[in-house]
């Protein structure tokens, strides 16, 4: 009978099968393709074209839809996919809030939903039994077979299977499937991302005999010497027991097991097993044949526990080096393909991840197939988020975050989908820890189902941040947890919990820098304290992939779309594009970064000659897999090359001997780069890990190459007007505004070579990691400074002429920020020095830069410098670059954000000069080591700009040279910018050299 369940969480799910492990049957005949994978002729796929019918609420439907619906359902859809990415309804991003009114169980009337439709045809089915399997629905639908209500299902990532064998017929079927947008469910679903729906995962039919192998459950352990393994198999049968042939193959094919058996639990020994690891995936594959039936499941033989702290894996200590991963595309929204996920998976390989916390509920069943299968540990999250909670009136973290937590009524709910977890994917071999969810908050339902999941499997580790949040008055129980779980934990407090004596967990970092836009600037200080301490046992970046929605392109360019670009009402903003690879999957910078930080290779220099090469791996000898090229530069460029072998264990050392090739006067380095000497798994030979640099001398004449000293001697004379002073010399002449004390214009052999006066600067457009500094800076009015020359000083010299300002630089409505003594300096050759001596206004926050901003003729786009690169670079993200000549031009120093903030600055530069067909403008500053940003966009334009598809052209090239600038740090959802990377001096000292 019919009814409406969607607001009634004591009704989750109605004529839906127990839960059960995900598995692909095949017809008992088909053994060779059930090992081989092809697929099943006892899977009926429904995925293709439906009839679909968009509602705006179920007061829309009429009262007999489920028997209408081949004539209602006149548009067509692809299943499986989201209904928003077709047009219909609107997306919204909404991180925190809930997107509905908060009035558990009940959910508005206007309530999209979605109709569906297909015919399918079957035949010859009688004696067996025939289950559709929904494999992702959001966020709850009915089913309807031939018109007969069949049942209904929520919690939108776990598969819902139905035995639908009595409504069918041979030949014709149809199919109604009635999707909600909104449910009870709901409540328990309020993760940061896009919000979207409909069927947009797999849907199929599986035809089976009418007595067949239900559920099954494997479980591995081994010997303390790891010389002997034994695989526990359980078995559940729907209706009558059968008689099973189980056989365990091991990598390579071969029979090592096999049994016949007519009860329900059997062990498999296996001598001298091949273990499975993230870095070896050695995978066995167990067949079970029944009278009508064989199943494969992939097992991978390993032992996981907590040790002191330490995450250990088959005896050895391990270390999680990971991100967090939502099922997100720019074009098929929450759908992703094998073809997807593996696009994903590869480039984790690339860039030396090799662990994934699947944020915030279960992938699809085969992901975790996938990540068995190529080498990667996951947190397996539960599909339970109650975050909106915290912002109802009055709420907080430590207030009524566990109200749902408390809930009696909330018990059933959060312990189902923490069960519909377990048993779908309990037996993949990747699953190293169980996590109950995301920031639920925290009481007794959590409590009752920690104590079941531990029970029901003991070998696993369980996971869940929100024990940490005690509220509504509870105090919690956290015995069941081995490790804790925090997020965005500064490095003070995570070296304050590892070392705590009183402390005996292991410490995990679910949540860490926070990579939006220009960003993060800490990947290496986490990882430092990673390989420090025992007890720190993994982090995961946030996140992996930018969330936005193409809408075609603008301009040449991508046009994206994020929170608030849908007409919603209420919304996030960017804050779902975070990731570290942008939506089509190209890496940002903090991917490279990431990387190189990650590499599975580290030197240390003992001596002069003399290095300590580690292999990080926890598994593998790297002798005949990793290669060392190094690399002699010399002033920046490539000289020489050696290869270098490696023969190193698993947690091992090398030292090497490597003879410096110098030469003098001249900078010298060493780069050494870590290369795949051979295929292995995703990875193609030649494939580089990463790179370290080494530099051993700063001899070179930067300033004899850059031409300064080399022009003709002239006389120097003095002009004054109101508003500038000019000094000139025969074929050149330098304009200076009387009025800020900068530079205004120079010009050489009568060419101008400014656009606009040069200015002081100290702002940036704010990157997404600023946004909780900016609100200091816009209080201290830094993005409005307003300068004041306090007194102005001539000075004739043999050989020179110098100009010295006191400035006050102030904004409007503030105080003075900075008093600089500011000193130009011209020489009879025509080059002009700059020395600037700063005193910061006590108390103000730390500065976002300092320097000179030039507005270069547009013309000057070729680039040639010596800094990091050829990566954007900052004090605290420059792992990914190194520090060599480099020859480029403006535009391609641009990295285009989808959100635009400030980008392309380069740390490290020892000079810069950008030049057209007939003008040169280098920048100089002697021993010392600037940043600068080369752009055809202003930082006002980056500012004001939503997106970068509407991002105009500047008609200069802006040139910033720069004193130093802050780091980019991870603090748009983390700690504070560690104060080491902060413009944070309060007298400072800055100088350069300018040839033109």
């Amino acid at each position: 009978m019919f009814e409406w369940c969607h607001e009634n969480p004591e009704k989750l799910h109605v004529n839906t099968e127990e839960n059960r492990a995900y598995y692909i049957p095949y017809p008992v005949e088909d053994f060779n393709s059930a090992m081989k994978e092809d697929p099943s002729k006892a899977k009926i796929l429904l995925n293709g074209e439906w009839g679909f019918r968009f509602y705006n609420g179920i007061y829309e439907l009429p009262e007999n839809f489920y028997l209408e619906a081949d004539g209602l359902c006149k548009d067509r859809i692809t299943v499986p996919s989201c209904w928003q990415m077709y047009g219909y309804d609107n997306h919204q991003y909404i991180n925190v809030s809930y997107p509905i009114p908060f009035d558990f169980p009940y959910v508005p009337d206007q309530n999209p939903c979605g109709l569906y439709y297909r015919k399918f045809n079957l035949m010859d089915f009688q004696g067996k039994q025939v289950y559709i399997n929904f494999e992702g629905v959001d966020s709850c639908f009915y089913l309807f077979v031939n018109g007969n209500y069949a049942g209904y299902s929520q919690v939108s990532h776990s598969t819902s299977e139905f035995d639908i064998t009595k409504y069918l017929h041979n030949g014709e079927n149809s199919l109604t499937v009635l999707v909600l947008k909104w449910c009870d469910g709901t409540y328990f679903e309020d993760q940061d991302k896009l919000r979207m729906s409909g069927i947009f995962r797999d849907v199929y039919l599986l035809v089976r005999p009418e007595n067949h192998l239900r559920d099954f459950k494997v479980i591995t352990d081994c010997s303390n010497d790891y010389k002997k393994a034994l695989v526990r198999i359980n078995l559940e049968y729907k209706g009558e027991e059968d008689i099973a042939e189980l056989s365990l193959f091991a990598p390579d094919g071969k029979c090592v097991c096999e049994v016949q058996t007519e009860e329900n639990e059997v062990e498999l020994l296996v001598d001298n097993p091949l273990l499975w690891n993230a870095e070896e995936p050695n995978l066995y594959r167990l067949a079970i044949k029944t009278a009508g039936e064989v199943i494969v499941q992939d097992v991978g033989i390993r032992k996981c526990y907590i040790e002191n702290g330490r995450l250990m894996l088959n005896g050895k200590k391990i270390k999680l080096k990971g991100v967090n991963r939502h099922d997100s595309d720019p074009i098929t929204g929450y759908t992703i393909s094998k073809e997807q996920a593996i696009q994903d998976l590869k480039l984790m390989k690339e860039h030396n991840i090799n662990a994934i916390r699947t944020a915030h509920y279960p992938n699809a069943p085969w992901f975790l197939e996938l990540c068995n299968r190529h080498g990667f540990y996951v947190i397996d999250e539960a599909d339970l988020e109650c975050h909106g909670v915290v912002d109802l009136y009055g709420g907080g973290y430590n207030i009524n975050f566990g109200m749902l937590a408390m809930d009696e009524r909330c018990y059933v709910p959060i312990l189902d989908r923490i069960q519909r977890l377990y048993e779908r994917d309990k037996n993949q071999s990747s699953v190293l820890f169980w996590s109950m969810g995301n920031e639920a908050g925290y009481g007794v339902n959590f409590e009752r189902a920690a104590r079941w999941l531990v029970n029901e499997d003991p070998t696993r580790i369980l996971h869940y941040e929100g024990e940490s949040h005690e509220s509504c008055g509870h105090k919690n129980d956290i015995s069941m947890f081995e490790i804790a779980s925090r997020m965005y934990t500064s490095l003070k407090d995570v070296e304050d919990f590892v070392t705590n004596p009183d402390e005996h967990r292991g410490f995990l970092l679910c949540e860490c820098c926070h990579s939006m836009g220009n960003g993060a600037g800490d990947y290496e200080d986490y990882i430092q304290l990673l390989y420090k301490y025992d007890k720190f046992i993994g982090m995961f970046v946030w996140e992996w992939c930018d969330h936005a929605i193409y809408l075609g392109e603008e301009k040449g360019r991508k046009k994206y779309a994020y929170g608030g670009d849908f007409g919603e009402l209420m919304h996030d903003g960017n804050f779902c594009v975070d990731g570290l690879v942008y939506p089509d999957r190209t890496p940002h910078t903090g991917l490279l970064e990431y990387k190189n930080v990650l590499r599975p290779v580290r030197s240390s220099r003992l001596d002069e000659n003399r290095y300590v090469f580690r292999n990080l791996y926890d598994f593998l000898d790297i002798t005949d897999l990793v290669g060392l090229r190094v690399i002699w530069l010399v002033n920046g460029v490539e000289q020489e090359t050696e290869t270098y072998s490696l023969p190193i264990a698993a947690g091992e050392e090398l030292i090497l001997e490597i003879t410096a090739k110098e030469q003098k006067r001249a900078d010298n380095s060493l780069v050494f780069e870590y290369f795949l000497l051979k295929d292995k798994g995703m990875l193609r030979a030649g494939h580089i890990f990463g790179r370290e640099q080494y530099l051993n001398s700063y001899k070179a004449d930067w300033k004899k190459e850059l031409g300064f000293g080399s022009a003709t001697r002239s006389a120097l004379s003095i002009n004054f007007t109101a508003t500038e002073l000019i000094v000139t010399g025969d074929y050149f002449a330098y304009h200076f505004n009387r009025l800020n004390g900068c530079i205004k214009q120079v010009c050489k052999n009568g060419k101008e070579y400014f656009n606009r006066p040069a200015e002081w600067n100290i702002w940036r457009a704010p990157i997404d990691n600023d946004n909780a500094i900016k609100w200091d800076w816009y209080k201290a009015g830094y993005h409005m400074l307003r300068t004041k020359v306090l007194s102005e000083k001539v000075n004739r010299e043999e050989g020179y002429i110098s100009v010295i300002y006191e400035l006050s630089l102030t904004p409007l409505a503030r105080a003075r920020v900075l008093k600089l003594t500011v000193e130009w300096r011209i020489d009879i050759y025509g080059e002009l020095t700059c020395q600037i001596g700063a005193e910061k206004t006590k108390g103000l926050p730390y500065l976002p830069r300092f320097g000179v901003r030039f507005f270069l003729k547009k013309d000057m786009e070729n680039v040639d410098y010596f800094g990091y690169g050829p990566y954007e670079s900052y004090i605290d993200k420059h792992r990914a670059s190194i520090q060599r000549r480099f020859q480029t031009d403006v535009r391609s120093l641009h990295e285009d954000y989808i959100r635009p903030q400030e980008n392309g600055s380069h740390y490290g530069t020892r000079f810069v000069k950008l030049s057209s067909e007939d003008k040169v403008f280098a920048v100089f500053m002697g021993k010392e080591e600037f940043s600068f940003n080369a752009s055809v966009y202003t930082q006002e334009e980056l500012e004001s700009k939503r997106h970068n598809y509407e991002l105009e052209e500047a008609d200069s090239v802006i040139l910033c040279i720069d004193y130093k600038q802050s780091g980019s740090g991870s603090g748009s959802c983390g700690p504070r910018l560690e104060p080491r990377y902060q413009l944070c001096e309060e007298d400072f000292e800055f100088g350069f050299s300018v040839r033109a």
